[in-house]
């Protein structure tokens, strides 16, 4: 194995701890990295950038985020969190008919896709599509949605509130600002759907 090859790795699985850990801006470096400098297989880069944009994503860089989704998507056309990430990074964005069809793409890989269902139901919400936010978020019933999906899909939604928070403190455009606070509002109003279920 090549002295490259084995620092991506190393780069890559401590890159994975500090993600795990919470710790974003360090693992976007060392996913850089070992994109960077290793000589890896097409799977595996997806895979990579695949992280570096959910680590992106957490920091709230939805633009570079987006970047890296696209990427992995590129490289992997089968992996469908690079889809769901995509739309995500639009709806945050407020570009919903983008991310929609994105979350489409992101179903369709994976009829069982819980989480892409419910971005895209929120992506509609966040339209005035309340009706049509209500037919998809059926489609969740037909998903193998047990207690622990749902637990892991409100986890992610807590983030969602945290960060839409943040954007709204901390903002100085108000476009932004307002966009936080319709998200934050579609958020909640997503959350009580799910906790129906």
């Amino acid at each position: 194995m090549s002295h490259f090859k084995i620092d991506a790795y190393r780069a890559s699985r401590e890159a994975d701890r500090l993600l795990l850990a919470g710790h974003f801006k360090q693992a976007s470096v060392l996913y850089s990295r070992a994109i960077k400098f290793g000589r890896l297989l097409s799977s595996e880069l997806s895979s990579q950038y695949y992280r570096l944009g959910s680590c992106l994503y957490c920091q709230q860089k939805y633009e570079l985020a987006l970047k890296r989704y696209k990427k992995a998507a590129k490289l992997n056309k089968s992996l469908h969190n690079s889809y769901n990430g995509i739309g995500s990074c639009l709806s945050n964005l407020g570009r919903y008919e983008e991310a929609i069809e994105y979350f489409k793409i992101a179903t369709s890989s994976s009829a069982y896709y819980a989480l892409a269902y419910i971005n895209w139901a929120l992506a509609l919400y966040l339209q005035g599509k309340e009706k049509g936010a209500l037919e998809i978020s059926e489609k969740i019933r037909n998903c193998y949605f047990d207690s622990n999906k749902r637990d892991t899909v409100l986890e992610v939604y807590k983030d969602e509130i945290t960060f839409a928070n943040e954007r709204i403190a901390h903002s100085t455009n108000e476009d932004e600002r307002n966009l936080a606070q319709e998200r934050l509002k579609g958020v909640q109003y997503m959350i009580n759907l799910i906790k129906k279920y």
